[in-house]
């Protein structure tokens, strides 16, 4: 019986389904979690196509008794290393620190540094602590990249990319950008974010322009296919019965002489099944063994490499519900072993020894 193969067999599609677990679970959080996608603060106040609002805004948002922080943005374009379609956005923290997440280094704290996005660094052939020369309005200006941070584009109404743009202090922003950058656009995070009185205070304040949480649009593509992920999953489940029930089968047709030896011997039937049993048991733990680690390694590298590719917080999800994989198994390999231990129980010995 060909049982390393089987073996082998087992394992690969029990890791390749916890892999598709892992996968799907991660993809379920970044639609449920906005702060992976770059959105960590409960709601945006303002117009990014309207004038400079800050004067009035401001001040109403201090006084807002529901509001616990808020940060004040401006969005413009910024000319980087001949780049000039980069999307930047300056930042002035009011009150607490409402800012968006960093993957690596930290955010700028002074007007000569700038933290890119994931996309941009790639694309600008840079990492964390280099240089990159920005065209201001009285000549070029050397910027150094403080960090990497994830920039929702919800902020900039969709005119970035996940994973593009740049973030600068405003006095900074101010410095380098070619065009004048109004401040339009406030970062608002709440005492109570699940409280509808401290929406319906903000709306009152600022009609039309109170924003909650909104899935950027690379994220909600992701939506359309976190099913596939668990289709997979199914398909590779069934493989890995086809294993074990081939396996089985196998097992008894070839082994008819050793199970008849035994019922000679005197093994009832209820024991020539429960040899087939512990065979499919013993099996089953084998690919569980090295499947569940190895599946559970490979869909968070999996998850890491694809957060990595469209910058977003590498956040993989490993579910307790993984571990059910390990008594699912288990038991659906002793169904499974249920058809083969009935064959073997009906052994002839006297008709199989006869023939041998």
């Amino acid at each position: 019986v060909p049982v390393r193969a089987a073996i082998a067999g087992m394992a690969a599609a029990l890791a390749a389904v916890l892999a598709a677990l892992v996968f799907g679970s991660s993809v379920s959080h970044v639609i449920g979690d906005p702060a992976v996608a770059g959105w960590d603060w409960d709601v945006t106040v303002g117009n990014p196509h309207s004038g400079d609002v800050s004067a009035q805004a401001v001040p109403r948002l201090r006084a807002d008794a529901f509001v616990s922080g808020f940060t004040v943005t401006a969005m413009g374009n910024a000319l980087l290393d001949g780049r000039d379609d980069v999307t930047l956005v300056g930042l002035q923290t009011v009150t607490g620190r409402v800012v968006p997440p960093v993957l690596a280094g930290r955010l700028p704290d002074a007007p000569g540094e700038i933290a890119l996005g994931g996309r941009e660094l790639r694309a600008l052939g840079k990492s964390v602590g280099d240089t990159v020369a920005a065209s201001g309005p009285h000549g070029p200006v050397p910027l150094r990249v403080t960090g990497e941070v994830v920039l929702s584009p919800e902020i900039t109404n969709e005119q970035t990319e996940l994973g593009s743009g740049a973030v600068m202090t405003m006095a900074g922003a101010l410095a380098v950008s070619p065009q004048p950058m109004p401040r339009n656009v406030f970062l608002v995070s709440l005492r109570n974010p699940a409280s509808p009185a401290a929406i319906s205070s903000l709306k009152q304040q600022f009609p039309g322009t109170v924003l909650p949480a909104v899935a950027p649009p690379e994220v909600r593509d992701l939506s359309g296919v976190s099913g596939l992920p668990l289709i997979l999953a199914f398909v590779l489940m069934l493989l890995a019965c086809g294993i074990i029930a081939h396996t089985l089968l196998t097992s008894v047709r070839r082994r008819r002489r050793d199970l008849a030896i035994l019922k000679t011997v005197g093994f009832v039937t209820s024991q020539v099944r429960a040899t087939v049993a512990w065979q499919a048991t013993a099996l089953a733990c084998a690919g569980l063994i090295v499947g569940v680690p190895l599946g559970l390694l490979a869909g968070r590298w999996a998850w890491i490499l694809f957060a990595s590719q469209v910058a977003i917080v590498p956040a993989p999800v490993i579910s307790p519900l993984t571990l059910l994989a390990i008594p699912a198994v288990l038991l659906l390999a002793n169904a499974i072993a249920a058809i083969p231990a009935r064959s073997a129980a009906r052994t002839q010995p006297a008709m199989i020894l006869r023939s041998e």
